[in-house]
């Protein structure tokens, strides 16, 4: 039987993640957003009469180019 070999480099990786709960109060906003340039990814505002609580989880990955 023969094998056929195949071959796959995989870069030099780093992985950072986290999670943390944060408590917003009425009126109060959660923004994401990337900068410069401030592409938003989130924007959310806490509704009057409300306490909202968000998880919010994030994983980084990079890689070398």
């Amino acid at each position: 039987m023969e094998l056929a070999i195949k071959e796959r480099t995989v870069a030099a990786s780093r992985q950072r993640y986290g999670i943390e709960i944060v408590e917003i109060q009425p009126g109060q906003t959660l923004k994401i957003e990337t900068s410069p340039g401030g592409e938003e990814i989130l924007n959310f505002e806490c509704p009057p009469g409300s306490v909202c609580t968000v998880q919010v989880s994030v994983i980084i990955n990079e890689v070398d180019n």
